[in-house]
């Protein structure tokens, strides 16, 4: 298989769709309303570990959280996005207002050292084997 194909099978993979065609099996022993969920690629308290892989996919790291009393095991999700450091380069330039004076105006531009961040969107906090907490970061 080239490059192509090896991107397309990577691209196809990406979504709850391609993973209920890859685990068929998988997929059919979660009841109805939770198959109708994970087939639109959300996920809900309680909600056991195949099933949030069907739904999200593959974590990009897990963590193991131990707390008095608990230990749980965290599951985390990113997005990378293109972050700029913006930063103003005054720069100024002389006009004439409507009496005829002699006015400065500054012109602020920015500086944009763009670079890829990538960046935590969802966590999900597992207890034994079903999830016991969610967190989902807003941008």
């Amino acid at each position: 298989m080239g490059l192509g194909g090896a991107l397309l099978l990577a691209v196809g993979c990406a979504t709850p769709a391609a993973r209920i065609r890859r685990h068929p099996d998988l997929f059919a022993t979660f009841p109805p309303e939770v198959q109708a969920s994970v087939r639109q690629g959300r996920i809900e308290l309680g909600y056991t570990k195949p099933m949030i892989f069907i739904a999200l996919g593959r974590p990009r790291s897990i963590y193991d959280r131990w707390t008095q009393g608990t230990n749980a095991q965290v599951w985390v999700y990113t997005d990378v996005d293109y972050a700029t450091d913006l930063r103003p380069l005054p720069s100024s330039y002389w006009y004439r207002d409507r009496r005829g004076r002699l006015r400065q105006a500054y012109d602020w531009q920015w500086l944009d050292a763009g670079r890829l961040v990538e960046y935590d969107t969802l966590r999900v906090e597992f207890t034994g084997e079903k999830v016991s907490a969610v967190e989902r970061l807003r941008r």
